[in-house]
């Protein structure tokens, strides 16, 4: 366990700049992505490559949202790198470790008490944010079809003998409904 129970940290505390967070969440998703899709094909992993594939992308990125250089540039990166202050809390030794958000100039001393003792003992995130979790659904097969898939892709790399005995117990006939 790395963040004990009733703990935070501020990007801001670890990263020097204001909005660091986020071009560091940018780059750790993008340098993710890649050395995922270099292990499954099986690829080695160069420093110089990871640095050229993020540069393009990056760039790819920025002209894709640039379209509207000025709205962007005059709130959204204004927002992000001189009025946000991004962290995580952990409320449950149980729960995993929450992310927030706040305007840099109010008082996380009056923020965080909320945020670790007004929230859902089994996800850890604030009440308010797990109610609108519960309002925003997805249909239940598009988990069920994403569960399926990536059983499929574990299944696809593990061969077939682990496969067989994955499938061994379970009855196909529940799934679907048969009688």
């Amino acid at each position: 366990m790395l963040m004990p129970t009733g703990h935070y940290f501020l990007y801001s505390d670890l990263l020097q700049y204001p909005g660091s967070f986020y071009i560091y969440s940018v780059l750790s998703g993008i340098a993710e992505e890649w050395v995922r899709e270099r292990l499954r094909k099986g690829q080695g992993i160069d420093f110089d490559d990871l640095l050229a594939f993020s540069k393009a992308w990056v760039e790819h990125r920025e002209r894709r949202e640039n379209i509207l250089d000025d709205l962007f540039q005059s709130i959204y990166i204004d927002t992000i790198f001189n009025r946000l202050e991004r962290g995580y809390f952990r409320a449950y030794e149980s729960a995993p470790a929450c992310c927030f958000e706040i305007h840099r100039d109010k008082p996380l001393d009056e923020i965080l008490p909320y945020l670790i003792g007004f929230n859902n003992m089994d996800t850890g995130h604030p009440f308010p944010l797990d109610l609108v979790d519960m309002d925003v659904g997805m249909p239940i097969w598009f988990t069920r079809e994403f569960v399926e898939e990536v059983e499929a892709q574990v299944i696809k790399e593990a061969g077939a003998e682990l496969a067989e005995r994955y499938f061994q117990y379970m009855n196909p006939q529940k799934k679907w409904g048969y009688r």
